[in-house]
């Protein structure tokens, strides 16, 4: 049913140089498209009788896949394989008989002849993906897009380490009178620590003045609880005066 193309008689011979087919004295151009880049999916127009073209998909393809495009438009299809291989045959159909079909799959670029019983067109014939190409120049930037709508409100953080509360100031003074040299401790409330302090003198003139002022521990090491100021007279005075203090006291977490 089927002749043997690798037999003179048929007289096929293929000019790999030249990309045509000499069959029975006819001549049937192998059309390749083709770039350095490699090819991208086009359509192959085929009209009846035989045609050629050159399957650009994957390697390994499945003949029956490959040619799925024009499936019950053509009796029998052929891969030349080189001068060592010769051709290859497919048959729709009949592939199960011993000796009818050799063809077993195609690769990139093999050229394929196909005797077509209707004109068809494969569509969108599958291609290697090629090369990427270099990149363009970057585009100008766009205008600012509107703004988005407020995200949800995110959870809660942990809790902090506690800081200072019950923030107060005390007062403390000495007696008024002339006595030279007056001393005032202020203490804060029981639990709370002094932040800081000073002293005044109730009595504008330049004979008395402050010499010492200070936050004071009632132990070593232990956070300051008080407050100490001193003052004395600079030049005896029977001015009366006193010398008033005070004191910033909190509570500070330990």
């Amino acid at each position: 049913m089927f002749s043997d193309l690798s037999k003179p008689a048929f007289m096929i011979a293929a000019l790999i140089g030249g990309a045509a087919l000499f069959i029975a004295g006819f001549i049937i151009a192998l059309e390749v498209r083709s770039t350095a880049a490699g090819p991208t999916a086009r359509d192959v127009s085929l009209a009846q009788g035989w045609e050629n073209f050159v399957w650009t998909g994957a390697d390994g393809t499945d003949p029956e896949a490959a040619l799925e495009c024009i499936e019950g438009k053509y009796s029998v299809a052929y891969k030349w394989t080189g001068e060592a291989g010769g051709w290859e045959r497919y048959v729709p159909g009949h592939c199960d008989q011993v000796g009818i079909c050799n063809m077993t799959s195609l690769n990139t670029y093999d050229p394929l002849l196909v005797m077509m019983a209707e004109a068809a067109t494969c569509m969108g014939m599958s291609a290697p993906e090629g090369p990427p190409g270099p990149a363009g120049p970057q585009g100008p930037q766009g205008p600012q897009g509107p703004e988005g709508p407020e995200g949800p409100q995110g959870p809660e953080g942990p809790q902090g380490e506690p800081g200072l509360s019950d923030v107060e100031v005390v007062f403390g003074a000495s007696e008024a009178d002339s006595i030279a040299i007056k001393n005032v401790t202020v203490e804060c409330p029981p639990g709370k620590v002094v932040l800081g302090g000073g002293g005044d003198i109730n009595l504008v003139t330049d004979s008395v003045a402050i010499f010492y002022e200070a936050p004071e521990s009632t132990e070593i090491g232990e956070p300051p609880t008080r407050w100490s100021s001193g003052a004395y007279e600079v030049v005896p005075t029977d001015e009366i005066w006193a010398l008033e203090v005070r004191a910033v006291c909190a509570t500070v977490a330990p």
